[in-house]
């Protein structure tokens, strides 16, 4: 028996199906990790980021800053809060009329994510802000990286298992083959041709 036709056999294909069945899952479930961390890291921004906002529109109504134009005292204020809070603002009573801006210091907006409330004190509309931070800046973060690294091991053990069970399940099934294929040739006998 040569060992194309023990490879042949039902269950060896069968074997080797369940295997690469098993070698798919586990890579698919690996990839699902590792693109999962991107997105649970965009939400908790675009999370903190609404947090940002309300906490800067509550400073607005208390400071009573609803509308503009604004002294150099109060942009100095302005630009402290939106600094403590890790945000680029840009408020003013319209998006044409703008009272307060940040957004400049960055100059690209592609560069950055932008949202949008509206400011009501006194149950009037009092003016438009928009909040954005830098896209960049999640690189920067060291819970970011931290996560970003065991996701990278999670997803570098997964592969590592797979590839370990679906190779050493490979080696088994060749070491059966060729002894199996010795065996049949020891139970032949010597070749008379061979000599003793």
């Amino acid at each position: 028996m040569n060992v194309w036709a023990y490879l042949r056999r039902t269950n060896v294909i069968l074997f080797i199906t369940l295997q690469g069945c098993f070698l798919l899952i586990l890579t698919i479930i690996a990839y699902g990790y590792s693109y999962n961390w991107q997105d649970v890291f965009e939400r908790y921004q675009e999370d903190q980021l609404k947090v940002n906002a309300y906490k800067m529109i509550d400073d607005i109504r208390n400071e009573e800053l609803g509308t503009g134009p604004y002294t150099d005292e109060q942009i100095s204020w302005l630009t402290r809060r939106a600094t403590l809070y890790g945000i680029l603002i840009r408020y003013g009573s319209d998006r044409q009329t703008i009272w307060f801006d940040m957004f400049p210091r960055i100059g690209n907006t592609e560069e950055m994510k932008i949202q949008e409330y509206p400011v009501i004190a006194k149950g009037s509309n009092r003016g438009v802000l928009q909040v954005a931070y830098l896209k960049k800046r999640d690189k920067l973060d060291p819970s970011f990286l931290a996560y970003e690294n065991m996701m990278d091991r999670r997803s570098a053990m997964l592969f590592g298992v797979a590839s370990a069970a679906f190779h050493r399940s490979q080696l088994y099934r060749l070491a059966a083959a060729v002894g199996a294929l010795e065996s049949s040739e020891g139970n032949r006998g010597p070749d008379p041709g061979r000599g003793p």
